[in-house]
């Protein structure tokens, strides 16, 4: 791989992936995620009802949802560096704000708050891998920073119950302290790292100056009207939405299952999760570079339709067996497809748009996350039972994996948006 036309001995790409993979862990999988494995102490500590709970977490996906619809204009007007900083520190202040909460709507407002912190962070940041990563290496690139996810959740599966152990009467509260404090450091070395562009004549990893110039001077950037306007956008889209229903219904309730379906200890179901955790690092990297290799249509059908398979197995079964392999095959295949998605967006319409169009599908993918919590928390509340809630996610994840296999023909590699389509949709010249 060539670094950049000066031969230095470390590319400054390699500081923004490190600083990005640690983004991500903080503002996904510190700032949502943690959020299902401190949900039973949450729900005795303050006397929430399944439905409350759901809301809750549709109330940060509402966040999510807003914060994914204007990042993109945001990081045009005042950079990436500074939208990741800020929606950092606005995260972490949010979070820690949740220790001193006494209610359901407290800790509702707070968690949208939260959301719209985590999406200005995680989207500014994945949009920004794709001007620092040539697009041959976009999905293992993509792939390494989703993988921040599965840390973070490996990091709270050992730490939350530890606390709680320790202090079980105000021990979630001060789970959400550390953890808000720990987004509130990334946030500051995120502003002290973090660079918006490639400086002077450095190329993008994986690239030599004059492929990287090629990519970003001759991509054009185009309205968010016109993006709309690509068929293949809109698809791509409801793809990402059914993820988005599918994935946040288990990663929620799942742990909840465990312990009040299955009758699994609170520190066993904290281990299965953490396993989750351990095996979804490696996830992304791994299905980013077979996208990189087999195209991404191939490798979204592949995992929807292996994480539609974890789910039945999780409501079917009956076995604790079954929800190790539950868990495994989701933990395999986790966060693969924000990766991958990640690293479309960028081959669509190249780096220059990556961030608006990551933005854009996101907000599909948010809504597809506002509704998945709630008719999770309503199913378990006419059916007495999270099986049925992981029936829907399974359906869900079938249809992305259909969706995504009928995208297989029309991939061709490198931007996937040609010039007669630009043409069509009138964003470029036609000199």
């Amino acid at each position: 791989m060539e670094y950049n036309v000066d031969k230095q001995k470390l590319h400054y790409g390699w500081i923004i992936l490190i600083i990005s993979f640690f983004v991500v862990a903080s503002s996904l999988g510190i700032g949502r995620f943690s959020y299902g494995m401190l949900l039973p102490s949450l729900q005795e500590g303050i006397n929430l009802t399944h439905s409350e709970s759901g809301f809750i977490a549709s109330a940060n996906m509402l966040g999510y949802s807003l914060g994914a619809l204007v990042v993109g204009s945001l990081v045009f007007r005042f950079g990436s560096r500074v939208i990741i900083s800020v929606s950092l520190l606005g995260a972490g202040l949010s979070m820690m704000a949740i220790g001193f909460a006494g209610g359901f709507l407290s800790v509702s407002i707070l968690r949208f708050i939260t959301g719209f912190g985590s999406a200005g962070a995680n989207i500014a940041v994945m949009g920004l891998s794709s001007l620092w990563v040539s697009k041959n290496y976009r999905g293992i690139a993509n792939g390494f920073l989703v993988g921040g996810s599965g840390v973070a959740i490996l990091f709270t599966g050992r730490l939350v119950p530890s606390i709680i152990g320790l202090y079980p009467e105000y021990g979630w509260r001060y789970n959400w302290f550390i953890l808000g404090g720990m987004v509130l450091l990334i946030g500051f070395l995120s502003w002290i790292l973090i660079k918006n562009r490639l400086q002077g004549h450095l190329a993008s990893l994986g690239s030599s100056a004059s492929n990287s110039a090629d990519e970003n001077i001759n991509c054009p950037v185009f309205a968010v009207k016109d993006i709309i306007s690509f068929p293949k956008v809109r698809i791509i889209a409801f793809t990402y939405f059914c993820y988005g229903i599918s994935y946040i219904i288990y990663a929620t309730f799942f742990v909840n299952y465990l312990v009040g379906e299955k009758g699994l200890t609170q520190s066993l179901a904290g281990d299965i999760w953490s396993t989750v955790g351990l095996l979804s690092i490696g996830s992304a990297l791994i299905w980013g570079s077979i996208s990189d290799k087999i195209g991404r249509p191939y490798a979204l059908t592949a995992v929807y339709f292996l994480q539609g398979t974890g789910y039945v197995i999780a409501a079917v079964a009956s076995g604790q067996v079954f929800m190790w392999v539950s868990a495994v095959i989701f933990g395999l295949t986790a966060w693969s497809i924000p990766g991958i998605m990640a690293s479309y967006c960028g081959d669509l319409l190249g780096p220059r748009n990556a961030t608006t169009l990551l933005g854009l599908v996101t907000l599909f993918f948010s809504i597809g996350s506002i509704l998945g919590p709630s008719s999770g928390g309503f199913i378990k509340e006419l059916s007495s039972s999270f099986a049925s809630a992981f029936y829907l996610a399974a359906i869900f994840a079938v249809l992305g994996g259909m969706l995504s296999f009928m995208q297989r023909k029309k991939s061709s590699g490198g931007r996937d948006i040609d010039k007669k389509q630009a043409l069509t949709a009138g964003v470029i010249s036609k000199n």
